[in-house]
């Protein structure tokens, strides 16, 4: 019944990183039972399934997160490097103008 609810919690998208780890922690703790048990194969094979998708849907998500952080990064480097310049430029200006 536990593997049956958290593979609908997969389906519906819920805490998807909670089930992953629940469902792993019960497949190591209870490997020897759930392998003799021949009513689980297709609940098993249905959340292997949905964990498959939902993770592979975090990794994406998470790796567009990175590339986005990645771009603001360079953006804000960027901006500071170009103040910088201005700023030197302004210094120069100032240090030439009281001469």
């Amino acid at each position: 019944p536990l593997l049956k609810f958290l593979a609908s919690l997969l389906r519906s998208g819920v805490e998807v990183e909670l089930c992953t780890r629940a469902a792993v922690f019960l497949l190591r703790t209870h490997q020897a039972q759930i392998i003799y048990n021949q009513a689980l194969v297709e609940t098993l094979s249905d959340l292997k399934q949905l964990l498959q998708m939902r993770v592979c849907g975090l990794r994406d998500t998470i790796g567009t997160n990175i590339a986005g952080i990645r771009l603001l990064k360079r953006v804000v480097e960027s901006e500071k490097s170009a103040l910088h310049i201005e700023s030197n430029f302004e210094l120069v200006k100032k240090m030439k103008s009281s001469r």
